[in-house]
């Protein structure tokens, strides 16, 4: 039993010895390393849907595995796919394409694996998902219409996902469109009631319509009264009396300083329980279902009136045939008379400003007034004095040309209205609608003059106007017709 324990023993030992031996003695061109595989090649990338890019290439000869990376063309590479053991491979749920945007513009490489490592990346290839494929948008709920005036009503809705803009229709007449939710239409007939409705869209086509909603424009307030007058009858009493404005049911009379003290609709009051020698100023408004109209005029009295003061007058030129004057309000007064000086008078009432019109042109005007009240005329006031605005220039007539120059272009006009100007400017573009700069001025006794210096071969726009300067003051005839002319290269 023990020898044969020995001889098995023995026999292990031998065996172990033996392949030691045969291992020792191998070359180390017996022992294969797995290299890695070489790049994919021929890698294609093809757009299948709106949301779809599918991928293929050529097998690289011993990988086992691929991975795959993606990038939006302004990005940065990620993988999107490993351990892909076929040459193909399909990118879903992708954005549509949008012609205008770089991010579905999509671009990838590939990677092949075996146990060796890996290989460098294949050559790029790009695509762009199909383009998207726009619905209409859904009609728009909750069409509010609203009047706001005598002339308008405003339109407003809701937002309707996917629209990029809303046609407006009134009683079924198209009137405009709006990218906004909400739209104002103005110059309506007073009093009217009007029918809306909306249709949205987008480029994928248009909605149905809206609902429909209606709206009635206010009547017009009644004007403001005319003619309020303020007499002092007693040391505490100030009768008022006022024109009735047309389509008014109720005035609102105040005192300035004091508020409302009537309201009603008789078109007189007696304000009493005044203080002596004291003096008061209204106002009066009318009213209707539409509103409330302007302010009147403001009347003034004093209880025991003294004669008012002088009003401090200013006159200034509106253009070539008026003149506008302009005075303070001045305490107690009642009324106002101006006097054109070496004319007579032009104007008495209660008003604070007058427009003189039908003067002669170029023309200085004096002026001085009083103010009245029941007691009496103010002493006259200051003298103001104005010149009506001188004649406007007529437009010339221009031409231009090249007279065999690099660097000039001779510019010639007719005069339209000889005498009436001080000289012409003349004005130049290099597009003949914007940009214009003063290329040169010239006084009346010139019917033409060069541009220089100028850049060769470029075409050059022109245009000018007569210009008088006259009393402080400059006038303009309007521009000519645009002309140009191009410099020689």
């Amino acid at each position: 039993m023990k020898k044969t324990r020995f001889s098995v023993l023995l026999a292990l030992l031998l065996g172990i010895l033996t392949i030691t031996l045969w291992w020792s003695c191998q070359t180390p061109t017996d022992i294969v390393e797995i290299q890695p595989p070489v790049a994919p090649t021929g890698l294609i990338a093809t757009a299948a849907s709106q949301t779809q890019i599918n991928l293929s290439w050529t097998a690289s000869t011993g990988a086992t595995s691929y991975a795959v990376y993606r990038r939006f063309v302004t990005g940065e590479y990620s993988r999107i796919a490993h351990s892909v053991t076929k040459t193909n491979y399909s990118d879903t749920t992708l954005s549509c394409s949008d012609p205008l945007a770089l991010d579905t513009f999509y671009e990838y490489y590939v990677i092949a694996y075996n146990a060796g490592g890996s290989s460098s990346a294949s050559n790029t290839a790009h695509a762009m998902t199909n383009q998207c494929t726009l619905t209409a948008p859904a009609a728009t709920t909750a069409l509010t219409a609203t009047a706001v005036s005598q002339t308008q009503i405003n339109l407003s809705w809701n937002a309707v996902s996917g629209a990029t803009g809303h046609y407006i229709y009134r009683n079924s007449v198209y009137i405009g469109s709006t990218p906004t939710t909400s739209y104002s239409d103005a110059g309506l007939v007073l009093n009217t009631t009007y029918s809306y409705y909306v249709i949205s869209y987008n480029a994928g086509g248009n909605s149905p319509a809206s609902n429909t909603a209606s709206a009635t424009t206010f009547p017009n307030p009644p004007a403001a009264p005319t003619g309020l007058t303020a007499t002092g009858v007693l040391k505490t009493e100030i009768d008022l009396s006022w024109t009735a404005s047309t389509g008014a049911t109720s005035y609102t009379l105040s005192r300035i300083g004091y508020g409302v003290i009537y309201t009603g609709s008789l078109t007189s009051y007696s304000n009493t329980g005044l203080i002596v020698n004291t003096s008061y100023s209204y106002t009066v408004t009318a009213s209707n279902a539409g509103g409330t109209s302007g302010v009147s005029n403001t009347a003034t009295a004093t209880t025991l009136p003294d004669a008012p003061a002088a009003p401090t007058l200013s006159a200034t030129a509106a253009s070539q045939t008026q003149i506008n004057l302009s005075w303070n309000a001045v305490s107690g007064a009642t009324s106002y008379t101006i006097s054109r000086i070496g004319y007579g008078f032009i104007y008495t009432g209660s008003a604070t400003s007058f427009s003189d019109t039908g003067l002669t042109v170029n023309t200085s005007y004096s002026y001085t007034m009083y103010a009245s009240n029941a007691g009496g005329n103010s002493v006259w006031s200051n003298t103001a004095s104005a010149t009506t605005d001188a004649a406007t220039p007529g437009t010339p007539v221009i031409s231009a040309m090249n007279t065999g120059s690099q660097t000039s272009n001779s510019i010639s006009w007719t005069n339209s209205s000889p005498f009436t100007e001080t000289s012409f400017d003349v004005e130049r573009s290099l597009d003949g609608t914007s940009g214009w700069v003063l290329a040169f001025n010239r006084g009346v006794g010139f019917i033409a003059a060069p541009d220089t210096p100028l850049n060769p071969g470029t075409t050059y726009y022109y245009r000018m106007r007569a210009r008088l300067d006259t009393g402080g003051r400059t006038y303009f005839s309007g521009y000519s017709s645009v002309v140009s002319a191009t410099t020689l290269r």
